[in-house]
């Protein structure tokens, strides 16, 4: 159906801006800014769950937010892994 469709796309777009904010939190292995590396571990970290946020995105395309943060952690692709881990079991 059309509402279907509409959903999917939507889903890959989100997936999609999941996946670059990922690349951004690297930047030895992207040619993200430091100021997009920055935004990157701010919205990560955040617990908001208003349109856009790493959080509703989550939720768009039905991923768990504390599994991603916990996979990030683990790479050790953000700095702060304590603060990110701690609100990925809240």
């Amino acid at each position: 159906s059309v509402t279907e469709h509409r959903m999917l796309l939507e889903a890959q777009l989100w997936t999609e801006v999941i996946l670059q904010a990922i690349g951004d939190l690297d930047r030895r292995k992207s040619s993200a800014s430091r100021s997009a590396e920055d935004s990157a571990r701010q919205w990560f970290a955040s617990d908001n769950e208003d349109i856009g946020t790493f959080v509703w995105s989550c939720r768009v395309v039905n991923v768990d937010p504390s599994r991603v943060r916990s996979a990030l952690a683990r790479r050790a692709v953000l700095k702060d892994t304590r603060k990110l881990h701690h609100r990925s079991l809240l």
